[in-house]
């Protein structure tokens, strides 16, 4: 998924939120990339990459 995509996503999430009776609501979007690197005995040992992404919805009522 894109930025652009990831974007239109958190739009239409928080649409819906209201559309559904939220008197607001925010979307918060992340994207995480992590990399292991190992070495033993001045060799590679272990390499490990990791992408998480997430989308936080905050709803607000009866404001």
């Amino acid at each position: 998924m894109n930025n652009k995509e990831r974007l239109e996503l958190a739009q239409w999430v928080v649409q819906q939120a209201q559309k559904k009776g939220a008197d607001n609501a925010a979307a918060d979007l992340g994207k995480y990339r992590q990399i292991e690197v190992e070495f033993r005995n001045r060799k590679l040992d272990v390499l490990k990459e990791s992408t998480q992404n997430s989308l936080d919805l905050f709803i607000y009522v009866d404001q």
